[in-house]
């Protein structure tokens, strides 16, 4: 389901938060002694607040923050029925990108498949560093720039093109193809408002940057940052016996993982 549609019961009830996030989100807790009322948690990104609000049934002083309000509307009526006032835990960041939350308020920072639509990634990362508390961590979560299909028009390759009229072609061949997300299933969209629509998306709300351009950034903020595997993913150990240079940890698998792989975790830490 996507941030225009209405959170539901349903939809709620079926959602998880990755298991690697919660595991590293208790260990931060336990380094910090906190209890989980008193444990601070930013969802950056956060949409209708599903995150956010699976988060407070469990008993964590969850927060998110969202440059697009719009979203809001559909997670307040379910925040309503489980006993939560929405602007108490939901805010939108103003128009210089800064959320309503006083300095080193938090205590862990996540996101999921928002790295990729920040416009300046060095301002919400300046803006996420003076949200974290001392020791406070946190995981984003990720495509890779050079994942072989983009994972919102679900077009193969097109974020690979630079953005004007070679993309936009691609974009064309694709939707001429029927390779597309169907955004309208109710209606019949003509195939030129398909095409504006999805290009507008590719250039202006996807700015895909490498593993290592985003790890970068976080570390110019003084932020440390590292590559995890939030996929599970690696060899039987059969075949990385007989193949050393295909084990998990090798230089070919990593490569291969931070430059194409379905998903990248980067695991943060303030430094101050």
């Amino acid at each position: 389901m996507s941030n225009n549609d209405q959170l539901t019961a349903e939809e709620f009830d079926a959602f998880r938060l990755h298991p690697l996030v919660l595991d590293r989100l208790e260990a931060c807790r336990q380094k910090t002694r906190l209890s989980k009322a008193d444990f601070r948690i930013v969802d950056w990104g956060c949409g209708r607040g599903k995150t956010v609000l699976w988060l407070r049934e469990q008993g964590y002083a969850a927060y998110g923050v969202d440059v697009d309000s719009r979203p809001f509307a559909n997670g307040i009526d379910l925040f309503r029925r489980k006993g939560y006032r929405f602007d108490e835990c939901i805010g939108a960041l103003d128009q210089r990108g800064i959320a309503p939350f006083p300095d080193g308020f938090f205590h862990f920072v996540l996101s999921d498949q928002v790295l990729e639509h920040i416009t300046d990634l060095d301002a919400a990362i300046a803006e996420m560093r003076r949200l974290m508390a001392a020791g406070a961590e946190g995981v984003h979560i990720f495509p890779p720039h050079r994942r072989l299909v983009e994972p919102h028009l679900y077009m193969p390759c097109v974020h690979w093109l630079p953005k004007g009229p070679l993309r936009k072609c691609a974009i064309a061949l694709c939707v001429l193809v029927g390779i597309e997300p169907h955004w309208w299933p109710p209606r019949t969209i003509g195939y030129r408002e398909k095409l504006r629509t999805y290009y507008a998306f590719s250039v202006n709300e996807t700015f895909y940057r490498s593993d290592a351009e985003i790890r970068a950034a976080f570390v110019a903020a003084g932020i440390a940052a590292e590559c995890i595997d939030v996929c599970n993913f690696g060899f039987r150990r059969t075949l990385t016996d007989a193949l050393p240079f295909l084990a998990p940890d090798s230089r070919v698998i990593r490569c291969w993982y931070t430059t194409f792989a379905a998903d990248l975790g980067l695991a943060i830490k303030s430094d101050r």
